[in-house]
Order: C-alpha cells, then structure tokens, then sequence
C-alpha cells in the first residue's frame, strides 16, 4: 500500500473518520501523488478525492488515467460534472459511503454542505484539514529525498537568473530566465508566483516583476520555488548588478539553528522570520506547531535591503540547510 495512504487511514482511525472528502489538490496529491492537470488551480470546495476507511481504497474526480496512479484503478474514477448533485450522487454509491457516520472534510461550501446533509442526512461532518496537516508535516527519508530533488531543480533555474543579471535586463527578463531553466530541467509549475525586483530602500521586496530595466548598483531580491513531481523547493537571495551584496544578517542563523526537535514554529517566528511548512507545496503550520526530525521549513530574513530565504530540515540536533547556493 502507499505509504501516505496507509497513514492517513491509521490517522483516520484514530479520529474515528469514517470518509475523507478531500478538495485541495496538495490533499490529493500526498493521498494518491497522482498528477491531475484538469483539477490545477484555485476553485471552490468539491469532492476530488474520496478516502474510505472500511474498504481502505481512494476513489478520485478524473475523465481519464492519466496521471493516476495504478493503485487507483479505472473503477475508482468518477466523472466530473458540471451539476454538483450528479458528482455528490455517485460519491454516495461508493461502497462505504452511504453508511459513514463521520466525513471529514479539508474545505467547504455552503452548497456542498447542503448536499451533503441533504444525501446522507445522519452523517456529521468534521474538520479533516487539520488531520491531513498532522499527518503531512512529518517526512519520511523518500519525501525528503524528493525535496531534496526540487531543491536542486530551484537551485539550477536560479542559476539562469544569475546569469542573466545584467545591465538594462528587466525584472520580467529574469522571470523568463527562471521559468525557461525551470522547465528545461523537468518543472513545469512554479509554487509561488516568483519574486524578481529591485530592491528599493526601507521598502520590502515587491511581489511582482514589473519592465524596469536593473542599473548598475542595483540590488536585486529574488524569491523562488518549484514544484517536482508534486514536491517543492524554494529559495531565496540578494543578487548585484556590478554592486557588491551586503552580508546575510546573523539573525538568518540564528533562526535556523532553532529548527530542532521539540522547538515550536512560534520560538522561530519569534525572531522575525517568516517560517512556513514545505512537502507537497506550501504546508501550513501555527507557531503552537512542535517540530520534530522530518518536518522541512522554508526561514526567510528580510533585513533592508538583503532577502535571504532556504529550505531546511528539522534535524533532531541540529538542522540541515537543503539550499547551498550563497
């Protein structure tokens, strides 16, 4: 059995969760690691994914095997549907569903909360977004082998960027730069839209890339992750444009050297950081949050004007910084 499967159904059971009615493709994805282009994006709560724990199979929203793992067989797939009572419908004719009494859910709508109620009047929903996070943060050596591969694929596409840093290249230029080096070494999706702007003083590194050309003295923020095979990786840097970049500030260390067991994402924080959880895309995570051996932590320092962000491991004793570029 999948391993992240077979964990969400030992979570499952603790919970006493009789179904999962899973929204979020990252949810899926950990659940099945199938690559369904068709539900990519941001869009409202429905069911994609449906985890039974008394059967112990995954049944997933697809017109197609495409991307779905063999684990998941071609019964498994259910159709999509413009009307939400056609797909709640089937989802009910899954084996197990019709008898649950307690669905968790990761997200929902007024109206699928409706449905719901209205096609198994007994069943009571629960949150099923905080066990999914539970069981996500904590990496086994095979997911952080898989992190450690969008690492050096963030870190090759970054490289483009550094050699693209020239006079009179504009910041969308070394957007391109990234994105072409991205997909030449097998990403086709960034996970977050990317940072690439001059730095300006007393003001914080700006979102969105823009036409403004870099000059000579620039300092230029750049702030990048990519998705691999569902995993990410980021990374962030201060560049230079014939100027010589200020040094990294301790305190960038100093927060990293906290990421060991039984510290908590808030003593982190704490130090002005900003900490966010990394596996498959973007891991939420609350400062009461205790770390432990396997979580991985994207620390980012912005101390005017140097942004400095890595990938790191939680480390029983001490972490392990994923990112090595200086």
């Amino acid at each position: 059995m999948n391993p992240h499967l077979e964990r969400v159904l030992d979570a499952m059971a603790d919970a006493g969760f009789d179904v999962l009615l899973l929204g979020r493709e990252s949810n899926s994805r950990y659940v099945t690691m199938a690559d369904r282009l068709s539900v990519a994006g941001s869009r409202a709560f429905a069911p994609g994914c449906v985890v039974v724990r008394e059967t112990g199979a995954v049944h997933m929203l697809s017109i197609t095997d495409d991307g779905i793992p063999p684990d998941v067989p071609p019964k498994n797939l259910y159709p999509i549907s413009w009307n939400p009572m056609n797909i709640l419908g089937g989802i009910t004719q899954i084996e197990g569903v019709a008898d649950a009494r307690t669905i968790g859910v990761d997200g929902l709508t007024p109206l699928f909360d409706q449905l719901i109620k209205g096609m198994l009047p007994d069943v009571q929903i629960v949150d099923g977004e905080t066990l999914l996070r539970e069981v996500r943060q904590a990496k086994s050596d095979e997911d952080v082998d898989a992190i450690r591969a969008a690492v050096e694929t963030v870190q090759a596409a970054f490289s483009a960027v550094t050699e693209a840093l020239k006079l009179g290249v504009t910041e969308q230029e070394l957007k391109g730069a990234f994105e072409e080096r991205m997909a030449v070494r097998g990403s086709r999706t960034p996970s977050f839209e990317g940072t690439f702007s001059v730095a300006d003083a007393g003001k914080p590194p700006r979102a969105m890339p823009t036409d403004r050309a870099i000059k000579a003295g620039d300092l230029v923020h750049v702030r990048v992750g990519v998705l691999r095979d569902g995993w990410e990786g980021a990374i962030a840097r201060t560049l230079g444009c014939e100027a010589e970049v200020p040094e990294i500030p301790s305190a960038h260390a100093t927060t990293i050297a906290l990421a060991v067991d039984g510290a908590n994402v808030g003593d982190l924080r704490a130090t002005g950081a900003t900490v966010e959880g990394v596996g498959i895309g973007h891991e939420e995570m609350a400062d009461g949050d205790r770390l432990e051996p396997g979580i991985v932590l994207f620390i980012e320092n912005w101390s005017d004007p140097v942004l400095v962000g890595d990938t790191v491991l939680v480390g029983e004793d001490s972490p392990e910084v994923l990112t090595t570029l200086l």
